[in-house]
């Protein structure tokens, strides 16, 4: 588990374990809702990786909820 009150340092550190466990990570350039891009070598597939400082932001409604729901439209 990694916690952080500032939820920046704890994308950056995430970002950094990723690459450490040998994956491809990148920030996303087009989708707000998704922090970083998640690749698996030698495989075509992506993963949208958001994270959250606390899982209280967490509810139905959500206001992120169907930007995140559109991650992956064939795109």
């Amino acid at each position: 588990m990694l916690k952080s009150k500032n939820v920046l340092l704890l994308i950056d550190a995430i970002h950094y374990l990723l690459k450490d466990l040998g994956l491809s990570v990148s920030r996303s350039p087009d989708q707000t809702g998704i922090d970083r891009l998640v690749r698996i070598p030698d495989n075509q597939t992506v993963f949208g990786l958001k994270v959250l400082g606390d899982v209280g932001e967490l509810s139905e409604n959500w206001d992120c909820w169907e930007e995140l729901s559109e991650f992956d439209q064939g795109k």
